[in-house]
């Protein structure tokens, strides 16, 4: 037999027994269709999350890609577009934020190397160091953004 007939006969029955059991099976149907839409829900926000962890991964590898670190100039505009992806996802990565900061900071991103003769090389050695560790740091991003 069909649950729905065995159900349906034993709400029909007169007295206070099938009054529970109908109330019994409207708090079932109601406590599952609930549970249904939580576990919707929830799987909703996992695979918005997931998309999110892969949409930051490909914006990390993308500026990876394209990063040309062959003069002072374009070490400084690596670093500094690193700094921007960063800053826009500052609520996910606060602390890495907060280091790349100083890191281009530190390394003289935003300065200019160029007519310092004496320090013109010493820019550049410190603008390679800095853009190395962002190029690091970036892959650590892009390799795992989901762990």
């Amino acid at each position: 037999m069909h649950v729905a007939s065995i159900i349906s006969r034993t709400i029909s029955a007169p007295g206070l027994k099938s009054k529970f059991i109908h109330l019994g099976y409207g708090v079932f149907i109601t406590t599952l269709a609930a549970g249904i839409v939580e576990y919707q829900h929830k799987v909703s926000i996992f695979q918005e999350q997931f998309e999110e962890t892969h949409r930051i991964e490909k914006e990390a590898k993308a500026i990876l890609d394209t990063a040309d670190r062959s003069t002072s100039g374009s070490m400084a505009g690596f670093m500094l577009a690193s700094l921007s992806f960063l800053e826009k996802h500052k609520q996910r990565f606060p602390d890495t934020y907060a280091r790349a900061v100083k890191l281009c900071e530190n390394s003289g991103c935003a300065e200019s190397g160029y007519g310092k003769d004496a320090n013109s090389s010493q820019h550049f050695w410190s603008m390679q160091e800095g853009s190395s560790a962002m190029v690091f740091l970036m892959r650590g991003i892009a390799a795992s953004a989901g762990s």
